[in-house]
C-alpha cells in the first residue's frame, strides 16, 4: 500500500515539473492609415458644382441614440450641406455652401463662382468675407 502511495505522490510531484510550451504573444499590429491632410481633400477649385456634390455624401453619423423599444443603439443622421449663402464681391456672386466632413465638428465651406468651385477652406471664405466688406465700405 505505501508503495501504490510512494508511486502516486512521485507521479504527482514529476508532472508538476512537465514543462507546458505555451506560443509566445503575438506581436501588436501596427496599422497605419492614411489620413488626407484636409477633409474633401479630393475636391479640388475648378471642379463644377454637380461634380462636388456628387463627391459628397448626402448624410453623415452624427451620433447615436438608444431605440425605445429595443435598447438597440441606432445611427442619427445629418445632412454634409449645413448651409448655403450668396455673397456679393468685385461685381459677381458668389455661392458659399458650408459642408460637414464625417466624423468634424467644424463645417467647411465651399465657394463657387458661376457654378464652378473657386475656392474652399476658412481662408479663402475669411479673404471672400473682407473683399464684401471692402466693396460695402466704398
Amino acid at each position: 500500500m505505501k508503495n501504490i502511495f510512494y508511486s502516486l505522490a512521485l507521479a504527482v510531484l514529476v508532472s508538476g515539473c512537465a514543462s507546458v510550451s505555451t506560443p509566445p504573444p503575438a506581436a501588436p499590429v501596427r496599422a497605419t492609415v492614411s489620413l488626407p491632410d484636409e477633409p474633401f481633400a479630393s475636391i479640388v477649385p475648378g471642379m463644377d458644382y454637380q461634380a462636388v456634390a456628387a463627391l459628397l455624401q448626402e448624410e453623415v453619423v452624427t451620433g447615436y441614440e438608444a431605440d425605445s423599444l429595443t435598447g438597440e443603439f441606432k445611427p442619427v443622421y445629418s445632412r454634409t450641406l449645413v448651409s448655403s449663402e450668396i455673397l456679393q464681391a468685385g461685381g459677381e456672386d458668389y455661392q458659399v455652401d458650408m459642408y460637414l466632413p464625417q466624423g468634424e465638428s467644424v463645417p467647411v465651406p465651399f465657394i463657387f463662382r458661376n457654378g464652378v468651385l473657386s475656392a474652399k477652406g476658412t481662408a479663402a471664405l475669411t479673404a471672400l468675407r473682407a473683399r464684401v466688406a471692402a466693396d460695402h465700405a466704398k
